[in-house]
């Protein structure tokens, strides 16, 4: 859990891997072709789509508060927004088109008071409800404003989704190597647990199983299906992170969804500089400024630039930096144009252990680039269209053949999209979504290790029949998705969120046979609000996800791999059912609490398995046959940032299994199967000062000694990181700066996270770490 943030460098890829991360370990010693197949299980693939809109929609009904009245004729406005709208005769109105962020709605009507509703959340592809109570007034009277606080429940949604701004990513701060990445933020939601290497895995599902998005555009790497970025979200605002059920707009996903929406220049007006320096040579400067130009244009750019040297614990970062440009223009009374551009680019040193490489020579690097325009237009009748074309490029190389890793691989992708959505609301209590979007991608993949054979064998001359290992995969994608999402309010208890979606995904192979693969995935919620502080949900949805290109069409230079390894197969999409309900309870005007049992069942997963089934030494070849199962319980409890202690802690408690590698009658559990997960992040201001704590804590992984019939069935000790920050103003004047100091892993811990099968350490949480910052704004 607390390893270390992204661990860079050489990674095992998802897609190779059997759900219990074993592979075929079992016959290891048996034959020459399973040693040098089990080596490139240890070593075979490359470190390392959905879609949605990134606006909401705010709806309510105004009444009168003495005798609960419909009130028609209300002039309505959003604060910070030009949106203004007029309730109709059963009193209700919809603000559609509206960015994330909290809102104050306004209420205006001849013969009441004016009436205010703070505080209004407004979540990227939900509906917030309000509603507004107005009180009458006489002509003698002075006017006053009604202001009334929004509560922290929404009653309309019906799948589990958490939501992180950029304020709590800045509190929750671990380890400097993890500085403003996602796995750091993501990590303290429930239902996430994060492996001996410190990769993502939500509600059991394998790492490469996510759905990752920036502003509505799938980021994913179609290559091996993991992220396609640095991970790093320099100008995030909110980061939103379904775990369980999520709409029709999303899909190529089958464990969760994360989308991150950037900053606006409103949100900043002005401009801040963020310089740390500490332990590990850990320097990081963040940049950003932004602000509105009188021609209405909203404007933002961020970077964040940084280096540290973890080695012997993870890959030295030796350098990294990433940028982020929005711009925001308000084309006409209805027109809007969103234009995001987004670039980064990572080096790290390898191998991993102290002080073994010399700065510029073995590395990896990773590297890409996003641009993407949005147009949106409000039409009459409550509707809104939004078209977006992009362009993602995503690039990945292991440069490490001077050393003893003896490696060398690249991959790259290169995507263009179109994103079409039309949004309607049929008065305040039924609206429809209804989309297609079309993504182009051109992927290609080389592994290379020059004397592999000759390093697991020690035999000349088998090394003179294999070596080098030396593939290429290069295969064109066409995907096609339609979706359409129906949400009806039956009642002032009763929400119903029905959504179906249709894949299509089209494999153009440079050698083997073209082939294309189609799915219908439904899904269902419903919630229930005894009171507007209490919501019961439960929602059920299939969800399937391509297979990466990286598996399909290999092509050796040497044809001796092919007797290990088939080069080609037509493989099945994965799939995964997943069930949950979820109560959410405000029992405090500041304060929310959440339960969330789930059950998961994940089939026609990628597993490699010998071509004959009674020939264990037969060319083994990936087929979709694998499985595994989850459930558990999310528990989370926040306290609105405000006064006083405020924060979050997020509990989860999960069993996943699958079948074993080493006994296919056995259920073992998978390398990132850990029982009880905790996370807390607690903050308090005394006088100036402001103190953070994140505390983690995680019973333990599993591991498998030499001589275990079954994988995974022992466990490691539980590991627990503390993470303390202090921050006030440099002088007593607030906009001279403030000063801050940041001690992650305070007790040192160092626990091992994962074991050898020696029982020696693999991965262990990351030693203490001392930074200080000063940050100012203009």
């Amino acid at each position: 859990m607390t390893a270390a943030g992204w661990r860079a460098g050489p990674r095992l890829n998802p897609a190779i891997r059997g759900m219990g991360g074993t592979g075929s370990m079992a016959h290891w010693q048996k034959t020459l072709a399973v040693r040098l197949a089990i080596a490139l299980l240890a070593a075979a693939a490359f470190p390392s789509a959905a879609q949605a809109a990134t606006t909401g929609t705010l709806s309510g009904v105004v009444v009168d508060d003495e005798t609960g009245e419909a009130l028609a004729g209300v002039n309505l406005s959003l604060g910070g927004t030009s949106l203004t709208t007029v309730s109709d005769a059963s009193g209700a109105f919809s603000f559609l088109n509206v960015p994330p962020g909290d809102y104050t709605v306004s209420a205006v009507l001849v013969g009441y008071a004016p009436a205010e509703v703070t505080r209004v959340d407004v979540q990227m592809d939900l509906i917030s409800r309000v509603t507004i109570r107005m009180q009458r007034t006489v002509e003698e009277e002075p006017e006053i404003v009604v202001v009334q606080n929004r509560t922290l429940t929404n009653p309309d949604a019906t799948q589990t989704l958490y939501t992180r701004s950029s304020r709590d990513q800045q509190l929750a701060r671990t380890s400097p190597h993890a500085f403003n990445q996602v796995p750091d933020i993501v990590s303290t939601v429930p239902g996430v647990v994060r492996d001996g290497l410190g990769n993502l895995h939500i509600r059991g599902g394998r790492d490469d199983e996510i759905g990752w998005m920036i502003e509505g555009i799938p980021v994913t790497n179609p290559v091996d299906n993991t992220f396609g970025t640095n991970l790093v979200n320099v100008g995030m605002s909110r980061l939103q992170v379904y775990t369980g059920g999520y709409q029709a707009e999303y899909g190529n996903a089958i464990s969760g969804v994360l989308n991150e929406i950037k900053k606006t220049g409103s949100e900043l007006m002005g401009a801040t500089l963020d310089v740390t320096a500490g332990s590990r040579q850990y320097l990081g400067g963040l940049g950003e400024a932004g602000g509105v130009l009188p021609s209405g244009l909203d404007w933002y750019i961020g970077n964040y630039t940084w280096r540290s040297d973890f080695s012997g614990y993870v890959a030295r970062a030796a350098n990294s930096e990433d940028t982020t440009i929005k711009l925001v223009y308000p084309a006409g009374p209805s027109d809007r144009l969103t234009f995001l551009w987004a670039t980064g680019f990572a080096r790290y040193l390898l191998p991993l252990a102290e002080g073994a490489v010399p700065d510029g020579q073995d590395h990896t690097t990773q590297g890409y680039g996003l641009a993407g325009l949005t147009w949106s237009r409000d039409l009459s009748g409550d509707a809104n269209i939004l078209v977006r074309p992009y362009y993602f490029m995503s690039k990945n190389r292991i440069n490490a053949l001077s050393t003893d890793l003896g490696d060398s691989a690249d991959s790259r992708s290169l995507q263009r999209g179109v994103q079409v959505e039309f949004r309607k609301a049929f008065g305040s209590r039924h609206g429809v979504t209804a989309g297609v979007w079309y993504i182009s991608g051109s992927n290609s993949f080389r592994r290379y290790i020059p004397d592999l054979a000759l390093r697991m064998t020690g035999d000349p001359d088998i090394a003179e029949m294999f070596d080098p290992f030396d593939y290429t995969s290069r295969v064109g994608t066409r995907q096609l998705a339609l979706f359409v999402q129906d949400k009806i309010r039956l009642s002032d208890e009763w929400v119903v969120d029905a959504g179906l979606r249709y894949d299509r995904m089209h494999y153009d192979k440079a050698v083997g046979p073209d082939f294309s693969d189609s799915q219908i995935s439904p899904r269902l919620g419903v919630a229930w609000s005894r009171d507007p502080r209490t919501v019961v949900r439960a929602s059920w949805g299939r969800f399937i996800q391509f297979t990466p290109t990286s598996v399909l069409d290999r092509v050796y230079t040497n044809p001796a791999w092919e007797m290990i390894y088939a080069s080609d197969a037509i493989l099945d999409p994965e799939r995964a059912t997943s069930y949950e309900v979820s109560l959410e309870r405000q029992f405090r005007p500041d304060s929310v609490f959440r339960v969330t049992p789930f059950y998961r069942e994940y089939t026609d997963l990628l597993d490699r398995v010998p071509m004959d089934p009674l020939d264990p030494d037969s060319p083994l070849t990936f087929v979709s046959r694998a499985k595994a199962t989850a459930r558990g319980v999310e528990f989370s409890i926040a306290r609105r940032m405000g006064e006083g202690l405020r924060g979050w802690v997020s509990y989860t408690w999960s069993k996943v299994r699958v079948p074993s590698a080493f006994d296919p009658s056995a259920w073992t559990y998978p390398d990132w199967d850990q029982r009880h997960t905790l996370d807390a992040t607690l903050v308090r201001d005394f006088g100036l000062t402001e103190a953070s704590a994140r505390i983690q804590w995680g019973s333990g992984l599993p591991w498998t000694a030499m001589t275990d019939p079954v994988e995974n069935t022992r466990r490691v000790k539980d590991n627990f990181v503390v993470t303390l920050g202090l921050s006030r103003p440099l002088t007593s004047d607030p906009s001279s700066g403030r000063v801050g100091i940041h001690v992650y892993n305070i007790f040192d811990s160092r626990t091992p996270t994962t074991l050898d099968a020696d029982g020696s350490v693999s991965t262990q949480v990351l030693p203490r770490a001392i930074t200080i910052s000063f940050s100012r704004s203009w």
